[in-house]
């Protein structure tokens, strides 16, 4: 039977206007849609660049987008991907999220507080403790010096998330963005011989890219709804060990990886 992967993405700055008066679609009319960390952009431009099957645009409004495809892995799954844009109330189809997306702009002076907010939005309001937050910091020029790696990280783990951080240079309007390895692509032709293709999900010594680290978002998540891994050296899917629960209870609930 085919399972249903929900990820859920929150556009930051559909959480504070500066105008409470205006709709939604006066506050999205303006710069927010190009903004550095605008979900909706970033996935826009992750799926013209990735063939991903029957990649369809559902039941869109203003304040949530849905994007349904599929990926052609061992396990059947369906992907559901949910772009949340107001969050002044709490959206039915985001109670049942598998993993949860958040872009941040470290260039921004006003990220801090409204990540801050944000996660309160999802602890309180969702109770999603359990259910893993992938934050991704970007920046094009230079991060401010309130937002480095150790400063992020104290902010993001005062709020006891179950969270990984990503940090990364990115330029939306760099079409060499699109000049990645394709991991999706990798795993779904198992026969592929090209080593250029053989990296690790977490290699260092990668020059990772955006949609490289969406796509070890995207793996990360199956992974977990499958309880499986994906594993380079065997270019498969394997299932995942059973650990002892006192083990894994006394191990951290966050990381932080910077590339």
């Amino acid at each position: 039977m085919e399972k249903e992967i929900i990820l859920v993405s929150f556009d930051i700055n559909g959480l504070i206007s500066e105008d409470l008066s205006q709709s939604m679609e006066n506050i999205y009319s303006k710069n927010m849609k190009e903004s550095l960390e605008n979900p909706s952009r970033i996935f826009e431009e992750f799926f013209s660049i990735h063939k991903m099957s029957d990649v369809k645009n559902e039941g869109n409004n203003q304040s949530e987008l849905l994007y349904e495809f599929s990926l052609y892995f061992e396990e059947s799954s369906k992907f559901k991907l949910i772009i949340i844009n107001d969050l002044s109330y709490i959206h039915e189809r985001s109670l049942d999220a598998d993993g949860l997306i958040i872009f941040i702009n470290l260039e921004d002076p006003k990220t801090g507080e409204r990540l801050e907010s944000l996660i309160r939005y999802i602890i309180d309001s969702m109770c999603m403790l359990s259910v893993k937050t992938y934050i991704i910091g970007l920046y094009k020029d230079k991060i401010l010096p309130t937002y480095g790696k150790d400063e992020m990280n104290e902010i993001i783990s005062e709020q006891n998330l179950n969270y990984e951080y990503y940090q990364i240079n990115y330029n939306c309007d760099d079409k060499n963005n699109s000049e990645h390895i394709c991991l999706l692509e990798y795993i779904k032709t198992k026969n592929n011989n090209n080593k250029q293709n053989k990296i690790e999900l977490n290699d260092e010594e990668h020059n990772y890219k955006l949609h490289e680290i969406i796509e070890n978002i995207i793996l990360n998540i199956y992974g977990d709804k499958m309880s499986v891994e994906y594993k380079p050296d065997k270019k498969k899917f394997v299932k995942k060990k059973v650990y002892d629960k006192n083990q894994s209870d006394s191990q951290s609930n966050s990381s932080c990886i910077i590339f």
